[in-house]
């Protein structure tokens, strides 16, 4: 639907200087959000105000009305979003934000400081460790999952930056290990299971078997999280799924049958 944003109130305070010509602004702004075609539950959804409050970084004399509404508009619809598909969800489900390739323009640290507290995010996704540093830097607290895995020599910064990482194969699982213990810290994971989209994973059974039994067996490694893609995403609930989904769930009973209980069992994916 069409949705449009009104600024009732705005407040601008300066809060850092980058050097060069580079400032951040604390942007507080409330929101009237108006959508005439909208429903939830078969309810039409009018109109809604909140608060939105973030930071942007920009050039000196860059700070222009159209940037700040421009930023404005991208984080209120991002919690909309969240709102709506809490709702759609129902209680005892978490949302794992995807917050990669800068948001596609929207800019990583932009949304995860508008998001994080405000709509009770607990874990955010990205591709690259890159991008899960830069939010730790920005004060990102709430668990951080790297989709793709790291290069080698990255997996000392995924940890050092409390990264989670996936875990599908033994070179990088002993590597994760080795790190994990000269850091003195304990490295955490989510096994990918391959159920069809053949990028990257384990498959399930035998395959599945071994790899769970190599993390409890080179140890500094914790197993919280279980997941996989599905490869048609962008298409209704078609036959492919359903066999990725059941795949996907008896890969999540032979892990729970092995001891193990992940905090994070997720699938449903967006093809964004």
């Amino acid at each position: 639907c069409d949705v449009k944003s009104e600024i009732c109130s705005l407040e601008i305070k300066p809060i850092a200087s980058l050097g060069g010509e580079c400032r951040t602004f604390m942007i507080n702004a409330k929101v009237m959000l108006k959508c005439e075609s909208f429903c939830v539950n078969d309810i039409p959804v009018i109109e809604d105000a909140f608060s939105t409050k973030f930071e942007t970084t920009v050039t000196r004399n860059k700070l222009t009305f159209e940037r700040i509404c421009e930023n404005i508009k991208e984080n209120c619809h991002v919690k909309k979003n969240i709102e709506l598909i809490r709702k759609r969800i129902g209680e005892g489900h978490e949302i794992m934000p995807i917050l990669k390739g800068n948001c596609y323009g929207s800019g990583t640290v932009e949304v995860a400081t508008a998001i994080e507290k405000d709509c009770n995010i607990n874990i955010f996704g990205c591709a690259h460790v890159f991008e899960g540093i830069e939010m730790r830097k920005a004060g990102i607290t709430c668990d951080i999952l790297l989709l793709s895995p790291p290069a080698q020599h990255g997996i000392k910064y995924a940890i050092e930056n409390d990264l989670q990482l996936p875990a599908f194969e033994e070179l990088s699982i002993r590597r994760m290990a080795e790190e994990a213990a000269l850091q003195g810290k304990t490295a955490k994971v989510h096994i990918k299971v391959e159920t069809g989209m053949n990028r990257i994973g384990v498959k399930p059974g035998k395959d599945l078997e071994r790899i769970v039994n190599l993390i409890k067996e080179v140890g500094n490694i914790e197993i919280v999280g279980i997941f996989t893609h599905f490869a048609t995403s962008n298409e209704l609930y078609n036959d492919f799924t359903k066999e990725q989904l059941r795949l996907f769930k008896a890969s999540v009973q032979q892990v729970e049958a092995m001891g193990i209980n992940p905090q994070y069992v997720h699938c449903c994916n967006s093809n964004a």
